[in-house]
């Protein structure tokens, strides 16, 4: 299948039309396009980061009808996945400091209510636009170290991931450790103590487990309800995303054209 354009595809997903399996695929042009797996064809092509800030998370709605997507200097868009029509597109999760652009984004796992999108130095969470066609800022973490130059999102790896009860997990160089952000209440639970900042993170189903992958290309796991690192899964330099198994048994980390799989059991 060829991806059909000259500029590099940043994202993609399987996902499912009606119950025909079909591939989103994200543009560093911010184009969006659904390719149909069965016939190997493009359905749609749309537009909507007309800044041409690159995609680089998306997120299906619970109902699979729709398509949330992210760009980089933080915008959002909603599309129909039957036709590629824009159903909104939002402001409301860009950082405040001009030049900071997206490094992560996160959607809550239970009913994907909320999304959240880390930079440098901060973290916002919105609402997510599913069924009313709005995306309300909820909470707003910055770094204390605001002072501090910021990088560009390539260069500088924060991470979010959504704890199991209105939280957020944040980690940035700035803090170089992390941070539980209650949105809800708007105020820092803890500190999580860390050797550096955790470039990548993700949350296991059951909810007890979080896997992080940092900056010295350590691949570990603590706790959520301790805090403890109680594992570390080895070395893997440049992991560029970690995914539990919906059964909690397996953890998948991948970086460019190589994958690993840690079992949980033992």
């Amino acid at each position: 299948m060829e991806f059909q354009s000259q500029q590099p595809c940043t994202v993609a997903a399987v996902v499912t039309r009606g119950s025909t399996p079909c591939c989103a695929a994200g543009y560093a042009d911010g184009c969006l396009r659904l390719f149909d797996l069965s016939t190997a064809a493009l359905a749609w092509s749309a537009y909507h980061h007309s800044a041409g800030a690159a995609i680089f998370a998306m997120h299906l709605s619970p109902d699979g009808m729709e398509l949330l997507t992210i760009a980089r200097d933080g915008s959002m868009a909603l599309f129909s996945l039957r036709d590629g029509g824009l159903l909104g597109e939002w402001q409301e999760a860009a950082s405040d400091t001009t030049g900071q652009r997206a490094a992560a984004a996160a959607v809550s796992r239970e009913d994907k209510a909320m999304c959240a999108v880390a930079y440098a130095g901060s973290c916002i969470v919105v609402s997510s636009p599913w069924r009313q066609r709005a995306c309300v800022v909820k909470g707003r973490y910055v770094c204390p170290q605001t002072c501090l130059a910021m990088e560009s999102a390539d260069s500088v790896p924060a991470s979010v991931a959504f704890g199991p009860q209105g939280t957020v997990l944040y980690s940035s160089p700035l803090l170089q450790t992390m941070v539980e952000y209650d949105y809800e209440q708007g105020g820092v639970l803890r500190n999580i103590g860390m050797q550096c900042c955790a470039t990548v993170l993700d949350l296991s189903f059951c909810g007890t487990m979080v896997a992080f992958a940092d900056a010295n290309g350590s691949v570990g796991l603590f706790k959520y309800h301790e805090g403890d690192v109680v594992r570390q899964q080895g070395q893997f330099m440049d992991c560029q995303t970690l995914h539990f198994t919906p059964d909690n048994q397996y953890l998948m980390a991948g970086a460019g054209r190589t994958v690993v799989m840690y079992s949980m059991r033992c």
